[in-house]
């Protein structure tokens, strides 16, 4: 049975651009969305069913025994969500809440149709309309159950998700907060519906960084659903699935891959080899070993997961663009940029008839579609996919969201590389001070983007303006991530860049030395990932004049090299 849409439960918010998961690793699963579709309209109808049989219980005959108006608008209403049809349900449940105001401005009934009108906006992505009537809602119940009803609680939760939906995750951390307080204080900590709310707010914690806080309430969570459900239930699995993405946003892949084996494993004998949690776990550790460069086997995994996706789905699904989304991205890892760009295509395509042209999701979609065209220096054709991506961003959510911060980074890369300095240069700094506000001024989104900002003035030869940059980003990748993060290898790299193309070979070495420490740690000093940092150092070595030493590292290359070649027989 398929789950509800991630509009209708409190769900994780969705994982990196293409280009931040080569820093950070794979992402949590994103919940599936399918704005329109007749899933979320059975979601919808089973969500104010149960709704209507709370208010059996809390207005005893009222809501059972009275046709009225309010009755005829909502029933109408649940008709249009069980045909799909969004339009005229909207109609009827505005109706419904004209109808309910009726009853007075702290009725139960008015809460309850507030609710689900604000569902089916967020359903829509029609989030500025669904906001204050999920407010409304909370002020009623609270007025009519007092500030520790777990009906309360519930509520705080679904508006906590559409903060999460916006990426505000600040204003759902206190939601969830105060939701699990209620929660716990209700039913203890040993309670299903605990361990999902915990689950919601570790999330939100992986979010803002907060790994530590984020780890706790995974594993509480894990051992109540252990506890209660036993070792082999489905549920476990996606638990294991999200503490597999915390720890690969932290770079600690080999604690990742575990999880994720063994939540396939569970998967496959829960549900057998071809449905779609198998697929959602074959995707999620065919990116793990995407970033971990093992492409080779990486590719039948998200192959395999493509196809259970379409079987299952359908070819136009949502969650099969996603898998196309993910294997274009390990084709592009490899340049196999013909390979990807179709699959990117096919991808938009769908996003845009099952979700709208102007829909975030496609906004993502055409981002990442530009990257492949503008790493095969089609930049015409990037450019205007970039700017699409930006203006679908400005509108759905204002000119100063995160989601736009990414978009300008996006666009101001590609004015970089095409020599427009002066303009990209603007792009990035109403992106960084959009982070800041948003975020905070030691988030990692802010560090990648000083990186970036950066490397755009050592492109001009501007070392000044760039070392304070780079200074400050890796200060804050040490305060987030701790000094032996792999996170940290992008900003050790661009500042040995930045000394060496000065000339400054001295001040270059530790950073140079400190990168090749950080891959030799995390990958074994005879893996292929650690040849950049030993070729690196190897030149800069050279250009020392310490002949000696630098031959050593060559000799390394070479032979990593030899030991890798196609045909050798691996360990």
């Amino acid at each position: 049975m398929k789950t509800c849409p991630s509009s209708f439960r409190n769900s994780g918010v969705a994982g990196w651009s293409a280009k931040e998961r080569a820093r950070n690793g794979p992402r949590v699963r994103s919940p599936r969305r399918k704005g329109g579709s007749p899933s979320e309209a059975r979601c919808l109808k089973r969500g104010l069913l149960l709704a209507g049989l709370l208010l059996l219980i809390l207005q005893p005959g009222s809501a059972a025994a009275q046709q009225n108006a309010w009755e005829k608008a909502t029933a109408e209403g649940q008709k249009a969500l069980s045909q799909g049809n969004f339009s005229r349900a909207e109609q009827q449940f505005v109706r419904a809440v004209q109808e309910a105001e009726k009853f007075g401005p702290h009725d139960l009934r008015l809460a309850d149709t507030l609710g689900v009108l604000a569902d089916l906006y967020r359903a829509q992505a029609k989030y500025d309309q669904a906001e204050p009537l999920y407010q409304r809602r909370i002020a009623i119940l609270e007025s009519a159950l007092g500030p520790d009803h777990v009906i309360l609680a519930s509520a705080l939760s679904t508006l906590a998700g559409l903060y999460q939906d916006l990426k505000q995750p600040e204003q759902a951390e206190s939601l969830l907060q105060r939701s699990l307080a209620i929660w716990e204080k209700a039913w203890g900590r040993e309670n299903p519906t605990v361990a999902q709310t915990q689950i919601t707010l570790a999330e939100v914690y992986r979010v803002r960084g907060k790994y530590a806080e984020a780890e706790e309430l995974y594993r509480q969570s894990l051992a109540t659903l252990e506890k209660i459900l036993g070792e082999e239930h489905p549920q476990i699995a996606a638990v294991l699935s999200n503490m597999a993405g915390l720890y690969s946003m932290q770079g600690q892949i080999a604690q990742a891959e575990p999880l994720l084996l063994r939540a396939l494993t569970i998967y496959q004998r829960a549900h057998g080899p071809d449905h779609i949690n198998v697929a959602d776990a074959l995707n999620d550790l065919g990116v793990l070993y995407h970033w971990e460069g093992r492409y080779e086997e990486a590719e039948p995994l998200l192959q395999r997961a493509l196809k259970i996706r379409e079987d299952a789905l359908g070819p136009d699904d949502p969650n099969v663009a996603k898998t196309l989304n993910d294997l274009a991205e390990l084709y592009s890892a490899q340049a196999r940029y013909a390979e990807a760009e179709p699959l990117l295509q096919r991808s938009l395509a769908i996003s845009e008839k099952t979700l709208g042209a102007e829909h975030r999701e496609v906004a993502i979609k055409l981002s990442s579609l530009a990257e492949i065209l503008r790493a095969q220096q089609k930049y015409e054709q990037a450019k205007k996919l970039f700017e699409r991506s930006l203006s679908i961003r400005e509108k759905n959510f204002g000119p100063e969201h995160p989601d736009v911060a990414a978009a300008l980074s996006d666009l101001a890369g590609l004015l970089g590389e095409v020599g427009e300095y002066a303009e990209a240069q603007k792009l990035y700094e109403r992106s960084r001070r959009i982070w800041e506000k948003a975020l905070g001024p030691d988030n990692q989104n802010v560090a990648t983007l000083l990186d970036k900002m950066a490397r755009l003035y050592i492109a001009q030869g501007q070392y000044a303006e760039a070392e304070p940059l780079l200074q400050r980003s890796l200060a804050i990748w040490e305060k987030t991530l701790g000094p032996e993060n792999l996170a940290l290898r992008t900003t050790l790299n661009d500042l040995v860049e930045l000394y060496r193309d000065q000339g400054h070979y001295r001040e270059a070495e530790p950073f140079c030395k400190r990168a090749l420490d950080l891959m030799e740690k995390a990958w074994g000093p005879e893996h292929p990932e650690v040849v950049p940092e030993l070729e690196q150092y190897a030149a800069l070595l050279r250009a020392m004049n310490r002949e000696s030493e630098a031959e050593e590292m060559e000799a390394r290359v070479r032979a990593i090299r030899a030991q890798n070649a196609p045909g050798v027989p691996q360990p």
